[in-house]
């Protein structure tokens, strides 16, 4: 009997506990004209400075940096014009890499004229690592084929390979923003590019 006792006191106890913390638990509150709905309870709200009070920032109080900024680390202007990658950018990277590799591959004119046609089809960096090359020196004269994209991981980088009358070319071509034109970064044999 006692322990019969036992298991009822226990039983009642934890019916007891259960409606105590049911009847603290609730601070949902029920849609307006619900049957049985009692006055609304307001949720417990935590005190400003809380651990859960989380200033978050608001993103369109964020602006892009204007046209024509430079960045500080990179030195190149920024431009708020993010790049796609389709058919018209492929198109348009193969045509600056073929258009570069042209105007590289004429060892056959004197370096002025070499250089007021290759120059434009550089990016600044390029442009201050070819300035010293020779024309008389390079193997190429023509293209031999149309070139074709063999990297192309972002839209603002792509490799192209082009065939020439000396061998495949790659040549690497970026641009800064959608509206940027592609521009040769490395115009380079394949063995050297394979190096």
């Amino acid at each position: 009997m006692r322990r019969l006792t036992r298991t009822a006191s226990r039983w009642a106890l934890t019916v007891t506990l259960l409606a105590v913390a049911a009847s603290g638990c609730g601070t949902e509150t029920q849609p307006e004209g619900t049957a049985g709905s009692a006055p609304a309870t307001p949720a417990a709200t935590a005190p400003s400075g809380a651990a859960t009070d989380i200033a978050r920032p608001d993103p369109s109080l964020f602006t892009l940096a204007p046209e024509g900024s430079v960045n500080e680390d990179t030195g190149q202007t920024i431009s708020p014009d993010p790049a796609v990658w389709d058919e018209e950018s492929r198109a348009a990277a193969i045509a600056a890499a073929e258009a570069a590799l042209e105007a590289f591959a004429h060892p056959e004119l004197d370096y002025d004229t070499w250089w007021a046609g290759l120059d434009p089809h550089l990016t600044q960096e390029a442009a201050e690592a070819y300035v010293y090359v020779d024309p008389a020196n390079i193997p190429v004269h023509e293209l031999t084929g149309s070139g074709t994209i063999i990297e192309d991981a972002s839209a603002y980088v792509a490799t192209v390979k082009i065939p020439t009358d000396a061998g495949r070319y790659d040549v690497l071509v970026i641009r800064t923003s959608g509206s940027a034109p592609w521009l040769a970064s490395r115009i380079v044999p394949v063995e050297e590019a394979e190096q």
